[in-house]
């Protein structure tokens, strides 16, 4: 018999998977679930976006230029979760509350673990997507990805996650999906701080991003200031300090603070010239 987690999520048998969500990062994991042998669905946010995917054969809205494989089956988000082993949302976090409220009447089974991809806090109450999930699900069936993970780079010279959970197995079975994926995965069972260390990353980035224009030292202070105040806040919910600066923090904070697409970099330099 396969061996099961707490979560119910085999470790060895053949899955089925189900992303939430067809932006950069949505579509990049969906490919890499593929690659790892995974049945995979990619649930587009309207049956327009659905069709030109198919139509398309990549996604050129987000991720233009990388093939979608054929076995990658495509179909907006009304589709049904019942048949799905493992469903991963790919969502911003600003949209993330209502969707985890919908799981359950689009047929998710009372097991099957639910993965958030986002990175942030969930407005107004700035809660992590993972205490929101747990709030619903249950804390054994819920799990965060985080680290560096610039889409186009993902799909075509891998990168470096962490998958974390407070059940570890469940950590340590997304990990081995991950890495036979093509991308190194490492494993934490802090869910809270790794999704607070992306949290950081992203106010750190966009406070660089406004102050760039005063010069690197202002943009470092600010940057760290930031990334502090976080820090403190993440220790007073619970998180551990070494997950702020693992792979999920300053890790990903540095490949953020490098790209020279970075969203947040680029909004913090709107918001810096008004």
């Amino acid at each position: 018999m396969p061996q099961r987690s707490r979560s119910g999520f085999s470790r060895t048998a053949p899955r089925r998977a189900v992303v939430v969500g067809a932006g950069s990062f949505g579509t990049a994991v969906a490919l890499l679930l593929v690659r790892a042998g995974i049945r995979t669905t990619l649930q587009a946010r309207t049956a327009a976006q659905a069709s030109d995917l198919q139509r398309d054969g990549e996604n050129r809205a987000y991720l233009p230029g990388v093939p979608l494989a054929p076995e990658l089956r495509i179909e907006n988000t009304e589709g049904s979760l019942e048949r799905a082993d493992l469903v991963l949302l790919a969502v911003p976090s600003s949209a993330i509350a209502g969707v985890i409220n919908s799981l359950q009447g689009r047929g998710l089974g009372d097991e099957t673990p639910v993965v958030s991809l986002a990175k942030g806090l969930s407005a107004p109450s700035g809660a992590v997507t993972s205490a929101l999930t747990s709030a619903v699900f249950g804390s054994e069936r819920v799990a965060v990805i985080g680290g560096p993970a610039h889409a186009d780079e993902l799909v075509h010279d891998g990168g470096a996650l962490v998958a974390a959970s407070t059940d570890e197995e469940l950590a340590a079975a997304l990990a081995k999906l991950f890495t036979r994926g093509g991308v190194i995965c490492e494993i934490s069972n802090d869910p809270l701080g790794v999704e607070y260390a992306g949290a950081a990353k992203n106010a750190a980035a966009l406070a660089s991003g406004a102050t760039e224009a005063q010069g690197l030292n202002a943009a470092g202070a600010a940057a760290g200031h930031i990334f502090q105040e976080i820090w403190r806040l993440a220790e007073s919910q619970g998180a551990r300090p070494e997950s702020m600066i693992g792979l999920a923090g300053t890790g990903d904070l540095v490949a953020t603070a490098l790209a020279p697409g970075s969203r947040n970099r680029r909004a913090g330099e709107l918001l810096g010239s008004g």
